[in-house]
């Protein structure tokens, strides 16, 4: 009798210890998926500059730039498509031979050019680092003072740049 018993205790414990015994079993597959976005994101607002008649012009545009905590990005400009590469200067053009010429700063002072370090003369991009929220850097740009052009539209286009 004492065997059965201690039988029976060990069946009890190995089918509690296996999980029990079950009549059937079903599978099935669980997805796991996940979207990748990038770690940090620009939105870009252009520079429209005043009536020119040949004097000086200021004019801002913005850089906005959200990257997460202590993400360390930089905004380079490029030399625009209306210039020499590389160039010292910046100039807009209205398909004529002669442009006026302008330049982008990274300071209200116009001081620091901004620029990419590769195609625009001595002119480096901005550096900074994320804090999470969206940190807006403003463009300041200059029309130079000069003899006054042919009458018309002058534009440009400047490559924006952000790396992180």
């Amino acid at each position: 009798m004492n065997k059965l018993i201690s039988s029976m205790v060990v069946m009890a414990v190995c089918a509690v210890l296996s999980g029990g015994a079950y009549a059937t079993t079903q599978t099935a597959t669980l997805n796991v998926s996940v979207t990748a976005v990038p770690a940090c994101a620009m939105t870009v607002t252009g520079i429209i500059f005043p009536n020119y008649y040949g004097l000086e012009v200021n004019a801002n545009g913005d850089v906005t730039v959200t990257c997460p905590v202590s993400i360390s990005y930089q905004i380079a400009l490029n030399a625009g498509q209306t210039n020499p590469i590389p160039a010292s200067i910046r100039s807009v053009s209205n398909g004529s031979p002669t442009g006026i010429a302008y330049d982008l700063f990274q300071d209200g002072a116009y001081g620091i050019q901004w620029g990419d370090d590769f195609l625009t003369f001595m002119a480096s991009p901005l550096v900074d680092t994320g804090d999470g929220n969206a940190q807006t850097h403003t463009v300041y740009g200059r029309m130079f003072g000069g003899s006054v052009p042919t009458p018309g539209v002058y534009t440009d286009t400047v490559m924006v740049t952000l790396s992180w």
